[in-house]
């Protein structure tokens, strides 16, 4: 029995001393350092220190914020992080090292991702011109094509006048080669771009035509794109007095007479200044309204030419100056269109028409011929008024209208009975 114990206790002592108890890995973090800033985007290397004292490391892992971003087996103990999209603030890196017993050891730090504010460029100023060769009296409009988002404009049109819009429109009141200057800036500089005789102003560009009916003779002149009449519409194939009319059929009207003689009414000095007052049916020819551009309706034009619609208006006027939202706009339109338009005669009752800076420069030369109304002549000396192509209801068409006493072009409608005058356009 003694033996037996003996024998037992000898087993005891070896089993205690031949399993020895498993040692736990250590693990730091030497890189990147506790509560360093990382910028946004940098790629990070995330390096480890770890050890097993029993020689049986199996693996080293990383955590960004909780998820595992990769995992080692081998020296040295690294991962990347790229940090480009991580938000900005606060980030808890861990590593985590095991050994082949699952005995672990983990250390955390902490970073912050903060982003740099990249400065802008300075703006670089640059910019084009509508036209670079105009008549007195057409506004060029320039364009602000400079890059880096310019908040701010300066323009110097060589003139002596000057805008801080972004894309001004400017009217020329002398013939001369201008130097345009433009200045850009914004929170991050400025920048200037100088073109050096760069807009050409001449005299209206004119012609004439002559209508094969009756002989007769116009003064043209070139506005923008389009050929306009530069005297209103005198032929007259008949007459009649301003008690005379209907919407139905073409009247015929010369200011001021009252008759049916034709070769009476072409005597008279309105006729040969103002020319002829036609009803809508008459400088139609009957033809059906358009707003097309051009109109497509010669009407009681001369061939080659045409009735000009409303949006041929439009345009005459936008050449002159007026925004598109102004064009498109009823009643008193635009700043000095009308003024430009109008011709610089004592013909206009004083006003503000004939004090204006613009007045005749465009070679248009409105003149203030009046009107027929239901059964008289009225306006002369006041108004100018002038059809369009373009219906607006059933018994009305949209005109244009210029008045003494405003530098605007009115656009509205008048009934088709009355007698308005006639400007052409050349077909293109």
């Amino acid at each position: 029995m003694k033996r037996s114990l003996t024998i037992l206790s000898i087993a005891l002592l070896a089993v205690f001393f031949g399993c020895e108890k498993n040692s736990a890995p250590t693990c730091e973090i030497t890189s990147p350092d506790n509560n360093q800033e990382i910028t946004q985007g940098d790629v990070v290397t995330i390096s480890v220190e770890a050890e097993d004292p029993d020689d049986n490391l199996k693996e080293v892992r990383f955590y960004i914020d909780d998820e595992n971003i990769g995992t080692t087996s081998g020296s040295p103990y690294s991962c990347s992080w790229n940090t480009a999209g991580v938000a900005e603030g606060s980030h808890n890196i861990e590593a985590t090292a095991i050994d082949d017993e699952g005995d672990e050891a983990s250390d955390n730090i902490t970073v912050t991702i903060v982003t740099v504010s990249v400065e802008n460029p300075a703006p670089t100023a640059a910019f084009s011109a509508s036209s670079t060769c105009v008549g007195t009296g057409v506004s060029v409009t320039f364009t602000d094509e400079s890059t880096n988002d310019p908040t701010s404009w300066s323009w110097d049109f060589g003139d002596g006048e000057t805008s801080t819009e972004q894309n001004p429109s400017h009217c020329y009141l002398s013939t001369d080669t201008y130097t345009v200057e433009l200045s850009v800036s914004n929170n991050d500089g400025s920048d200037t771009e100088t073109k050096t005789d760069y807009i050409e102003v001449t005299e209206p560009i004119t012609g004439s035509v002559t209508d094969q009916r009756d002989g007769t003779t116009y003064e043209t002149v070139s506005l923008g794109d389009q050929e306009w009449m530069a005297e209103n519409l005198k032929y007259l194939p008949e007459v009649s007095g301003p008690g005379s009319g209907a919407s139905s059929s073409p009247y015929y009207y010369v200011y001021g007479y009252d008759g049916t003689d034709v070769a009476a009414a072409k005597a008279t000095n309105n006729y040969s200044t103002y020319g002829v007052l036609y009803n809508y049916n008459a400088a139609m020819a009957g033809a059906s309204s358009s707003d097309e551009n051009p109109s497509g309706v010669q009407g009681v034009c001369p061939d080659g030419w045409h009735v000009p619609s409303d949006a041929e208006w439009k345009e005459l006027e936008m050449t002159m100056g007026m925004t598109q939202t102004d064009a498109d706009d009823t009643g008193r339109r635009g700043d000095n269109e009308g003024c430009s338009l109008a011709a610089s005669s004592s013909l206009w009752a004083y006003g503000a028409l004939r004090g204006g800076d613009q007045i005749g420069l465009s070679g248009f030369d409105a003149l203030p011929g009046g009107n027929r109304a239901s059964t008289t002549f009225e306006n002369k000396a006041f108004l100018g008024n002038w059809w369009s192509a373009t219906v607006s209801t059933s018994s009305s068409s949209m005109v244009r209208v210029i008045e003494y006493n405003f530098r605007t072009v009115y656009r509205g409608n008048y009934d088709k009975k009355m007698g308005l005058y006639l400007r052409c356009v050349k077909d293109e």
